[in-house]
């Protein structure tokens, strides 16, 4: 049970042309992130410990990207090269071996060393990747079959904002729809629950977001549907995110249904 909760943490991503691997469930890290707060000027140490599980000797070569969460986000990634994003920590980031044969049924650790620059303000990202190496052994790898694992890297720090704000909120038809912006200098990790209440403070309907995944300076489309059979009169969204660590935003929004049924906003409040 141990070994298959560490193996729910591994990012795999199999790219294949023709042939079905059977290999890449053999290496196995002991940690799929590396989350770490930080301090301009500092320099982190650590290491990530890789396991094969196999009775096979695999040679592998490590190598660093940058990734980027993707619309709709949720938890979809893009990878890039190191220096793509504004936020990549792929430069202060130095890790050894880079090219090795991890022995059968053994296990060897990666040293990393993140020297964090001074001007450092936010959060910056990026992935570690361990995939089999041709230059060790090419009869190994087949032709173009690339398999891979990787441990994110996030770090962030200690005065990084996390912070989001409504905008562009309208109702439309019988939804009242608009976007949650990321306007801090970090990845947002959050989920939400909304409650719609009456004038007496009474809770007439209730909702969750699942999790989403959101960069700085992107938007997180929001619905809410509007009961049909909701009374006219005034109510009010009472929106929370919750954004991890401990941090949370509330947001209100107070609407109007009016007797023809129709709705319209009144005010939004933090």
């Amino acid at each position: 049970m141990k070994i298959l909760s560490k193996a729910i943490l591994v990012l795999i991503i199999v790219l294949l042309w023709g042939i079905k691997s059977q290999s890449f469930a053999e290496v196995i890290l002991d940690k799929g992130k590396v989350k770490l707060s930080v301090k301009p000027g500092e320099t982190v140490n650590g290491t990530i410990t890789l396991s094969n599980s196999s009775a096979t000797d695999i040679p592998l070569r490590a190598y660093f990207e940058d990734f980027v969460y993707i619309p709709p986000f949720d938890g979809g990634k893009k990878f890039l090269p190191v220096g793509s994003t504004e936020y990549s920590c792929g430069r202060w980031v130095s890790f050894s071996p880079q090219e090795f044969i991890l022995p059968a049924l053994s296990k060897q650790e990666i040293n990393y060393v993140i020297k964090v620059p001074q001007g450092a303000l936010g959060g910056y990202y990026g992935v570690l990747f361990f995939e089999k190496s041709p230059k060790l052994a090419p009869q190994q790898v087949g032709l173009g079959i690339v398999v891979r694992v990787g441990c994110l890297f996030f770090l962030e720090t200690e005065d990084k904002v996390k912070k989001g704000a409504l905008e562009d909120m309208s109702v439309e038809g019988n939804s009242i729809k608009g976007n949650f912006l990321n306007s801090g200098n970090t990845i947002l990790v959050a989920s939400a629950v909304y409650y719609i209440m009456d004038e007496q403070g009474m809770a007439i309907d209730r909702a969750e977001t699942g999790k989403f995944y959101l960069p700085p300076k992107n938007k997180f489309p929001l619905k809410i549907p509007i009961p049909e059979k909701l009374p006219s009169g005034k109510y009010t969204v009472i929106w929370t995110f919750d954004l991890e660590e401990g941090d949370a935003q509330v947001k209100e929004i107070e609407f109007l249904k009016d007797q023809t049924g129709n709705s319209r906003i009144l005010q939004i409040r933090d």
